[in-house]
């Protein structure tokens, strides 16, 4: 079982860490349309409609360039347009959505150097997590096996079954890290590369070794190896650089609207 990490003064930094904007919170919102009511991420109706939102940009309803309506929007997520009207607000500041003045919210379109300064970032902020991360505790070792454990379970249904898990797994590793900034901007790119998932190779036989990637990463854990933990994330991630390396030697065309 893994042993729990100490910084150079002998103090345990995991757990110290300021919550960010990619944790999950459980307080619970105003009702819709009471005064007060708080921003998306601190609310469950909020959260709700944000992940739908996110959702269907993932799976190409809304693809990059769309325009999304708030009535539209709240018919079909099941919601009123309160909460969805601030996960807007919450899915612009993370630069998934961009605003048009008189225009309303769409999909963010990026141009090929912009996808690929996206895909090089999250692979350095990776990268700074890992160096970073302290050893996990006995919980949080079992709550990073059970995690691994789901991704491989995910392999038996959809893609994007296998994408949640992958993220659940990745922002659980981040959270090792002390440097909150920096999880904060991992995952800020990460939900950036949403619209853009179908430039990434989800064959069967990648999944698979993304499965076994994760264990090997796990394993440097368990071994205490950060050089063996910093050079299995840096072959995790050859599939973003591919991807990078891709686009910006033949560029992409976006999926059109629905």
């Amino acid at each position: 079982m893994l042993n729990a990490g100490r910084n150079s003064d002998g103090v345990r930094v995991v757990g110290t860490r300021p919550r960010t904007a990619g944790d999950e919170v459980t307080a619970v919102s105003p009702a819709d349309g009471a005064a007060g009511a708080t921003p998306a991420g601190y609310g469950a109706k909020g959260r709700f409609a944000a992940a739908s939102i996110r959702a269907l940009i993932v799976d190409g309803t809304l693809p990059p360039g769309t325009q999304v309506r708030q009535d539209q929007v709240a018919s079909r997520i099941g919601m009123t347009r309160v909460p969805v009207r601030e996960a807007l607000k919450t899915l612009t500041a993370e630069g998934l959505l961009e605003h048009r003045a008189n225009l309303g919210h769409f999909v963010r379109v990026l141009d090929v150097s912009g996808l690929s300064q996206i895909i090089w970032m999250r692979d350095t902020f990776e990268n700074e997590l890992a160096r970073t991360m302290a050893w996990p505790d006995v919980d949080e070792s079992a709550e990073l096996v059970r995690l691994a454990a789901e991704c491989r379970a995910s392999l038996d249904g959809t893609v994007e079954d296998f994408i949640r898990a992958e993220e659940m797994l990745h922002k659980a590793l981040w959270r090792l890290s002390p440097e909150s900034l920096v999880f904060e901007e991992a995952a800020r790119m990460w939900a950036l590369l949403a619209p853009y998932r179908h430039l990434m190779d989800f064959s069967e036989s990648r999944m698979r070794a993304t499965v076994a990637e994760h264990e090997t990463i796990l394993a440097a854990i368990d071994a205490r190896d950060r050089d063996a933990l910093c050079a299995a994330i840096e072959d995790h991630h050859r599939h973003l650089r591919r991807a990078r390396d891709r686009v910006a030697n033949d560029g992409f065309e976006e999926r059109s609207a629905v």
